[in-house]
């Protein structure tokens, strides 16, 4: 069979932003595809009908997965065609254009515009609910025109092009870049009247926004900050649409709040509570009445990992993965390394789906559920999941040809029990062409988080490994998701307990598969898994050849320069005014003169959860103490380089990973 090769990465699509039409006779998806000349993504949005789901191609490409039904037959996106329109939003106006398109045919027409930068559109009636960026630093242009409008968007721009000010926390955002006074903000396009009407206060920031059933409300969460978001706890708020109020259900500053729903008469919701910086708890299910009568309480506590956690290179865009129909919840619960579909009814889960399946997203219109998902180490496709009994269906054939005649390398299970008495659970990839008879190198996968977790889906990168030759192997130490809360809780311990079950299964693959050479072993891993691969390097020399990505060294600089800096804190259990021996004693830097393992770090420039002076400091140590060292810095990129960056850089990032770590393996 033929290998899986770097350049298939373009072969590839990703779905994202499943929905049934209002009357569920339909169903429309995203498909986002790598275009190496353009060096992005193009997106079509397809439809099929929900009996014999077989999906059309609506649209030509759109910018962004972002689209809404209008009604039965309609779907809004946004789309920019105009030469003039991106003359005004390249010269500083705030514009977005909304499009219309018929599901049995025709051509787009433009259907409204704002003066916003649209992030979201949910429908309202006859009017739309539109989320967009403000920045509360541009100067108010209202009743400003023509060449006065011009000359103050020029004055704004030349002032802020090479000069920012920062008197917020986070003033940096991973994939947002600098956020200091930027704000996510609600407002309610008017139809009749081609107005936009602002909901939300300018410096309220929103995390959510949904559509009641009958129109009457929106539920709202997100905080309202002056200065200081960094612990992110936002509130809850209903908006009567009618009267324009506003009421405050759950607080901000109180809870880390995160799902929520309308459910009968009452909100529910998953929310962590936490008295404290060091705190590390996992969300719970709470609910509070929507008339604001009586405070939030808890109805159930819960020891999974809502979402999807389970790792792969191969999704980009989302979808729903939380949903209230009628008085059940449904939502993915991520459960022994593999994300399903489960119920929640009066405080009890059942779960729908087996674990052969790992979906990612889903909807759910009178009984009928449609879902995106991976399963036997294959790409994403749409199924259909039968709710009582979870039988599911494959429906579409999106990545049908991605793969065909090409060596896929199944997850062969690989799990033991610890030292501690703790199930490991592990899988090993056979290399192409594999012969029982002959000896092959390998290469140990690091997953990032640590709160996430491997599965047995398809991950690029592991099969290009795979197929040339290698065997890889990757487990979920201790620290990981989808195993609990006792399973789940690293904090203060990094580099102890998660380090002896990477090296414990080492051990155990060797030992199971004799045709890997010891002596011919690499590693690599990303965020968390560039952390534990800067600590394998400062501790052992079992390794010949490593790759940290996106990495944490350094807890001590770590601490007040991360986009997320409260982690540092809640991960170490204290901080560098309290205990700074024992940040430094966690901390890779502090190993990092005892390194022999050559070692390439790679790091985008524009990463803020993990600073690039994270690889600097190792690459610096390593340099000066002349071991065999590299670091590849990519311009544009964000901490989700190896998920979603551009296409030319995914792929060079994979040239030099591959080109390094078979150099030193084999050396």
């Amino acid at each position: 069979m033929k290998p899986i090769t770097i350049q298939d990465i373009t072969t590839y699509k990703f779905l994202s932003g499943l929905a049934f039409s209002p009357d569920g006779k339909h169903v429309a998806v995203v498909a986002a595809k790598a275009e190496v000349k353009e060096n992005g993504y193009r997106r079509h949005i397809y439809v099929a009908d929900s009996k014999t789901m077989k999906f059309k191609k609506l649209t030509g490409s759109v910018p962004t997965g972002m689209f809404v039904w209008s009604d039965n037959n309609t779907i809004v996106f946004p789309r920019m065609t105009e030469k003039e329109d991106k003359e005004a939003i390249a010269a500083g106006e705030e514009l977005t254009v909304f499009c219309s398109i018929d599901i049995d045919g025709g051509e787009a027409s433009e259907l409204f515009r704002v003066e916003a930068m649209a992030t979201g559109i949910k429908k309202l009636g006859d009017d739309f609910v539109i989320t967009a960026k403000t920045d509360l630093n541009r100067p108010d242009l209202t009743g400003l025109k023509g060449d006065k409008r011009k000359a103050a968007l020029a004055k704004y721009k030349a002032e802020t092009k090479d000069f920012q000010v920062a008197d917020e926390l986070p003033f940096w955002f991973n994939g947002m870049g600098f956020i200091n006074k930027l704000r996510s903000r609600v407002f309610i396009y008017k139809t009749s009247s081609k107005t936009l009407v602002p909901v939300t206060e300018p410096a309220f920031n929103t995390s959510s926004v949904s559509v009641s059933e009958n129109g009457d409300f929106l539920l709202i969460t997100g905080v309202k900050f002056d200065k200081l978001n960094a612990a992110r706890k936002d509130g809850i708020y209903k908006y009567c649409v009618a009267g324009g109020k506003m009421t405050e259900l759950v607080p901000s500053g109180v809870y880390g709040v995160g799902q929520a729903a309308v459910m009968g008469d009452n909100v529910i919701f998953m929310a962590s509570y936490q008295e404290n910086d060091y705190d590390f708890v996992s969300p719970d299910f709470y609910s509070v009445p929507l008339d604001g009568s009586e405070k939030a309480k808890k109805i159930m506590d819960f020891d999974g990992d809502a979402g999807c956690q389970t790792g792969s290179d191969c999704r980009l865009g989302g979808g729903t993965s939380f949903k209230v129909v009628g008085d059940s919840l449904y939502m993915i619960n991520t459960e022994d390394n593999m994300a399903g579909i489960v119920e929640i009814k009066d405080g009890k889960i059942r779960t729908i789906t087996d674990k052969s399946v790992c979906f990612d997203s889903f909807d759910i219109k009178d009984g009928k559920c449609v879902a995106t998902a991976m399963t036997d180490v294959t790409l994403q496709e749409v199924y259909t999941v039968d709710l009582e009994s979870g039988s599911h269906k494959k429906v579409s054939g999106f990545n049908k040809k991605s793969l065909d005649g090409k060596y896929v390398a199944p997850c062969t299970p690989m799990s033991f029990i610890n030292k501690d008495g703790v199930r490991i659970d592990g899988w090993v990839l056979f290399p192409r062409d594999y012969d029982p008879a002959k000896k092959y190198p390998g290469i140990l996968e690091i997953h990032g988080g640590p709160r996430s977790t491997y599965g047995a889906v398809f991950m690029h990168e592991m099969q290009v490994f795979a197929s040339d030759g290698y065997f890889v192997f990757f487990c979920n130490p201790r620290g990981g998701s989808s195993r609990g809360n006792e399973f789940a809780h690293l904090a203060g311990k990094y580099g102890t307990i998660d380090y002896e079950d990477l090296m414990e299964f080492t051990d155990k693959v060797l030992e199971k598969y004799p045709q890997i050479d010891g002596n011919k072993l690499g590693v690599t891993g990303g965020s968390y898994g560039g952390y534990m691969t800067n600590w394998i390097i400062g501790h052992t020399d079992r390794f010949k050849a490593g790759v940290s990505q996106r990495s944490i060294a350094n807890w001590v600089a770590f601490n007040f320069v991360s986009d997320i800096s409260l982690f540092g804190k809640r991960e170490m259990q204290t901080d560098i005014f309290t205990d700074p021996d024992k940040i430094w004693w966690h901390s890779p830097m502090k190993y990092a003169d005892k390194a022999k393992t050559p070692t390439m770090f790679i790091h985008s420039f524009e990463d803020y959860r993990c600073w690039r002076p994270e690889s600097e400091q190792m690459y610096r140590s390593l340099l000066n103490n002349k071991v065999p060292t590299r670091i590849c810095f990519f311009k544009g990129e964000n901490h989700e380089l190896s998920r979603s960056g551009k296409p030319k850089h995914r792929m060079r990032r994979l040239k030099e990973m591959t080109e390094w770590l078979y150099k030193y393996i084999n050396a």
